[in-house]
């Protein structure tokens, strides 16, 4: 008897690390800046988000890995441009979630997936 209540309490401790580690929470996207060639593709994403916890984090996207864009509207957003790329700012707080350095991002659209890389 003590072996099944063993491997229950193990199974239901199992579920709740992989439940809490797929719970979904807000994000503040401060900054996107959108690396780009001479002909405006996109080349990389740079993000500056703050976390739940208040910590500022940079996350980067390879647009060759995995999807990027984080607004399906991003003429509605504000933007500057460098000769290097554009940078975004404006965005609304948007679902994400966490597992350790890998950030997915939820968007109308679909997700997108980040590697947090530093903090700013």
């Amino acid at each position: 008897m003590k072996y099944w209540t063993r491997c229950c309490l193990i199974l239901m401790l199992a579920c709740s690390i992989v439940t809490a580690a797929d719970k979904k929470f807000e994000i503040e996207v401060v900054s996107l800046y959108v690396f780009t060639t001479n002909d405006g593709v996109a080349e990389g994403y740079l993000a500056k988000i703050i976390l739940p916890d208040g910590s500022h984090a940079t996350a980067s996207c390879d647009p060759l890995i995995a999807p990027c864009p984080i607004d399906d509207y991003p003429e509605r957003l504000k933007h500057t441009s460098d000769t290097k790329g554009i940078t975004y700012t404006g965005f609304p707080k948007l679902k994400a979630t966490r597992k350790g350095k890998d950030l997915t991002i939820y968007t109308a659209n679909g997700k997108s997936k980040y590697l947090i890389t530093g903090s700013w």
